[in-house]
């Protein structure tokens, strides 16, 4: 036997031994628990911020069902978000890379706008959102919503129509 052999199987073996390096880490997918922790509302003067962060600025405002994030090898992914009443299931596209995801195509169609605040007020809804991935277990995201075709004796007057405005949320992986 060469006296080389016995040092090339080593080192084979070490190669094969050693974990890949940060950046070639597969994200994989699975259920985060999301928040909204900031508002920038381009539509009602500020009035949005009392429906998605209710305990006011500096605050949290956890997301009622979990989301799940695809896995890198599941992309494009078509799925679900869930929101809570008097929004529907929102049906999206998931795409991205490595370290990011994104999701596009969620609608919802003359929802109330919020039942306690505008009692007869009805609107179209759009969804998108960017959101970089931070390692495997958590995620931050700014998601993009469109309000338009506003509909009632109780809407408020908007920005334009239709208006958009922003959350930005945060992700963690969950234990289920």
């Amino acid at each position: 036997m060469n006296k080389l052999a016995p040092l090339l199987i080593s080192f084979a073996f070490l190669l094969t031994a050693c974990p890949p390096s940060e950046g070639d880490d597969e994200f994989v997918g699975g259920l985060f628990a999301f928040e909204t922790y900031g508002v920038d509302d381009g539509c009602i003067d500020g009035a949005l911020n009392t429906i998605y962060l209710p305990e006011g600025a500096g605050s949290t405002n956890p997301f009622g069902d979990e989301i799940y994030l695809p896995g890198d090898g599941e992309l494009p992914y078509d799925g679900s978000i869930p929101l809570q009443a008097p929004f529907e299931d929102l049906s999206v596209t998931f795409t991205g890379d490595a370290g990011s995801r994104a999701f596009t195509g969620g609608e919802n169609t003359q929802v109330d706008l919020d039942p306690d605040t505008y009692p007869d007020c009805k609107i179209d809804l759009a969804i998108s959102a960017d959101c970089t991935l931070s390692g495997s277990d958590s995620a931050d995201c700014t998601a993009t919503l469109g309000m338009s075709n506003l509909n009632g004796a109780d809407c408020p007057v908007t920005s334009s129509d239709p208006c958009t405005f922003t959350l930005d949320i945060r992700g963690t992986r969950s234990g289920s």
